[in-house]
């Protein structure tokens, strides 16, 4: 059972009604950088990417979100509201809405929500200490096999660009590092996967 029907199926009819479907084409602007967060999102189908550039021009990526993946969440009850980067459809995506009153509602009557809630809140929390661990790697190397090892030995991703950008690093640098790497054996590059051996 995926993290999405667990969420559903701990909602009753009336309250699966507070959440308003959304349905966007690829590379659609959901919230623009700057704009003020007033509801928490959750993907069913495809994919969303929270990102912005630096002054050079170059893409910086906060966040991918997937299916299951709850979003806002984190912004709704912050003293800054405000998006930090555009979120933005990376294919075709189907995601559900609530609005902060209505999920203040549904938190207040629904303690099994609530419960999931506030772990997603704190997976959140452990996924940002992850990142600031992965940042303080200075080689690049160390970096990408800290990233593979902590989603289990199979890391999933976009292209090679957003996950040099997720890894801090140059497109070309992390393609040339991934090819050695292959021809080295100690990974094994799929379409879309990286897999350590």
């Amino acid at each position: 059972m995926s993290q999405l029907d667990n969420i559903f199926n701990i909602l009753e009819k009336d309250e699966i009604a507070l959440w308003k479907k959304k349905e966007l084409p690829k590379e659609a602007i959901l919230f623009k950088e700057g704009e003020e967060c007033a509801e928490v999102g959750i993907v069913v189908e495809g994919q969303l990417v929270i990102s912005s550039y630096s002054y050079g021009g170059k893409e910086i990526v906060y966040n991918l979100i997937g299916p299951g993946s709850m979003f806002g969440n984190n912004l709704l009850y912050a003293d800054d509201k405000r998006y930090k980067g555009n979120v933005v459809a990376k294919k075709k995506t189907t995601l559900y809405l609530i609005h902060k009153t209505s999920l203040m509602k549904l938190l207040a009557q629904n303690p099994k929500f609530l419960e999931f809630f506030l772990s997603t809140a704190s997976n959140k929390v452990k996924d940002l200490n992850a990142r600031v661990r992965l940042l303080s790697f200075q080689v690049l190397e160390e970096r990408l096999m800290f990233l593979i090892h902590e989603n289990k030995g199979v890391l999933p991703y976009v292209s090679i660009t957003s996950l040099a950008s997720e890894l801090g690093a140059e497109r070309e640098t992390l393609s040339r590092l991934v090819s050695r790497l292959s021809r080295e054996g100690t990974i094994k590059k799929e379409k879309h996967r990286l897999i350590a051996l």
